[in-house]
């Protein structure tokens, strides 16, 4: 077992420092269905603005978010979809001490992440 950091950017960099990273030069892209991703392997992108501006430029990588390969969905023509955790839901939990917290997550198609930029992937070596 191991114990992997919390947030995005510190799990890319745990991942990088692991020697667990997939070039990005093998990874494919929309026209052959991203076809050297896996399903499980974890996808780091860098969030944009509309500007083209990194929106966590400090961070390793600039990587705003990651999200894990889940397969070819019927929802997007059986193209390579991810799932990911986002705010952009309704489903909220309440915890314990009363604070709510968003906790939704999604079925993305990886073609149309734009304007975010994959900037690092990986794959898991146990």
């Amino acid at each position: 077992a191991f114990t992997v950091p919390r947030e995005a950017a510190n799990i890319g960099k745990y991942c990088y420092n692991n020697n667990w990273i997939v070039p990005l030069s093998t990874i494919g892209n929309p026209s052959n269905n991203y076809a050297g991703l896996k399903k499980g392997d974890l996808i780091f992108w860098a969030k944009k603005d509309t500007n083209g501006n990194y929106k966590e430029p400090d961070r390793f990588m600039k990587i705003s978010h990651v999200a894990i390969v889940y397969g070819n969905s019927n929802t997007y023509n059986n193209r390579l979809s991810v799932i990911e955790s986002t705010s952009t839901t309704s489903k909220v939990h309440t915890l314990s001490d009363g604070s709510k917290l968003n906790c939704g997550v999604r079925i993305k198609d990886i073609a149309n992440s734009k304007p975010d930029e994959v900037v690092l992937v990986a794959r898991i070596q146990l």
